[in-house]
């Protein structure tokens, strides 16, 4: 963490980003080499986020050299806004003709908000713990979050995915997660109080494959 005012509400993700894309300063031994003037110089490194994937895995360093940070760290469990941390670079880099520019224009969507998933939780320390997960499923017709402990499965109670042990935080962009099969296929039985034919059955079954192939594309951020 770098020196900032002290604290005066609970440290959240948005807050780690912010100092994930805080620009650095490099000067004095830690100037960088030119390789043209072949001469050393003050610069300014930032990191960014290029573009937003449609699942976004936040790792929360806890675990250190000297011990296990436990500070709670806030996350908003619906819409968080990643729009102002992706794709910083549009600032410094001037755009070309060239046919780079239409990739850079593409990660330039202000469409970046995500909903929470699933949180893996750290219980122990730097030597040794325990991980339980929370997951959020769909179950008997509405979405309900789970604890994932062992053997041990159980509802909890939204309230609770929220805790000083989250360690690793499971989003996906809203708009582009598809439903599973049976959740579709219960939505358009109830809309049509019939069994479905037999050609939606073969649509749903295409749906739910995409949905597969969808979620094979993952991107984490560490």
């Amino acid at each position: 963490m770098r020196d900032r005012s002290p604290l005066t509400k609970p440290l959240s993700v948005e807050d780690c980003f912010d100092q994930f894309t805080y620009p650095e300063a490099l000067v004095g031994p830690s100037m960088a080499y030119c390789t043209k003037c072949k001469s050393h110089h003050n610069s300014t490194k930032v990191l960014s986020i290029w573009s937003s994937p449609r699942f976004l895995i936040i790792h929360l360093k806890r675990l250190v050299p000297a011990g296990k940070i436990r500070m709670f760290v806030d996350f908003p469990l619906y819409g968080l806004d990643m729009s102002r941390f992706t794709c910083q670079a549009e600032k410094r880099i001037p755009k070309t003709s060239s046919k780079d520019s239409k990739d850079f224009k593409a990660c330039s969507n202000p469409g970046c908000l995500y909903d929470l998933y699933a949180v893996v939780n750290h219980i122990g320390n730097s030597f040794g713990g325990h991980y339980i997960a929370f997951v959020k499923t769909y179950h008997n017709g509405k979405w309900r979050w789970h604890c994932y402990d062992d053997d041990r499965v159980y509802e909890i109670e939204e309230k609770r995915v929220k805790t000083s042990t989250a360690y690793m935080l499971f989003y996906y962009k809203r708009g582009c997660f598809n439903y599973s099969l049976d959740f579709i296929s219960a939505q358009v039985k109830k809309a049509l109080r019939d069994p479905v034919s037999a050609e939606i059955e073969e649509l749903l079954r295409a749906i739910d494959e995409q949905q597969m192939q969808d979620e094979n594309q993952w991107c984490g951020v560490m």
